[in-house]
Order: structure tokens, then sequence, then C-alpha cells
């Protein structure tokens, strides 16, 4: 199933780059995965905020592929346990088409894309930094990937 992990802006810091290519690496042996960082946009007040949620929000529009299953990863989204989210990407393997997973810059998602979503999830009620978002998003998807292959589940 092709996975598509539509990000915000680019990771800086190597260690977090490296471990987020390894995890990428291992999940790719179980689905395809494509990952496309889109140009975050600076913002230093309120109104600059929602401006650039809006234009970041077009950009991750454009970015969907057609008739994906597209997932938002927002902190007020629903929660899943790593055996729940086996159970989801079973689901999605189900669908016979893409899907697309969403993580926003670092003002969050503008409401178009909540809207557009088919599913909303939260990978944890605390505020985590982009890169470890989607280190998080990754080694989860793996693990999920792993458990549905049958391998030993590692707590």
């Amino acid at each position: 199933m092709p996975i598509h992990l539509i990000v915000v802006g680019r990771i800086k810091q190597p260690g977090w780059r490296l471990v987020c290519e390894d995890y990428a690496k291992r999940l790719s042996r179980y689905d395809k995965l494509t990952i496309e960082e889109l140009p975050d946009q600076p913002a230093s007040g309120p109104e600059q905020a929602r401006r650039a949620m809006a234009l970041e929000a077009k950009a991750i529009l454009a970015a969907l592929p057609k008739g994906a299953h597209v997932v938002a990863l927002d902190s007020h989204g629903r929660s899943v346990t790593s055996e729940g989210l086996a159970q989801n990407l079973a689901a999605w393997r189900q669908l016979g088409r893409p899907v697309a997973l969403v993580i926003g810059g670092s003002e969050g998602l503008d409401g178009t894309v909540k809207q557009r979503a088919d599913d909303l999830l939260s990978l944890s009620p605390m505020t985590l930094c982009h890169a470890g978002a989607r280190a998080m998003l990754l080694e989860q998807l793996y693990r999920a990937a792993t458990i549905l292959a049958g391998h030993p589940y590692h707590k």
C-alpha cells in the first residue's frame, strides 16, 4: 500500500534525520513510502501565524495524492495504542487506495486540512518538536507493520 507522509518543514538536526531515515527504510520493507517535505512559512505574530497556516494548507492540499485516505496528525485527534495503529494500518491497506499522513508546521494545521482529513490522530497530548513527531510517527508505523507481519512485539 502506498503511504505518503506529507510534512511541513525540513529536519535540520542530523540526529533526528538519521532516526527518520532509519525508520523510513525499515517501513519500506512492508509498504511503499514516500515523504514529501513542504516549505514552512515564517510567522512572528498571531496574524502571520494564521496566514502561514493558510499558505501551508494550500501546499498540503495540493500535495495530497488523488483519492487518498487522509490522516492528519493533531494533538486533539484520536489517541491509539501501537496495537490500535496496527489495526488502523490493516484497515487502510484494505481500502485499496493511497494513505496520506499529514504533519503540519510549527503553528499546526489549518482548519481546511483538518476538514479534508478522513481521520485525526494524536501522537501525544504533549507538544512534540516537529522532528520528534516525524520520528515517532515513522517508528510507530514501522511497529504497526511488524505487528501485522507477526513479528515478536517488544514491550
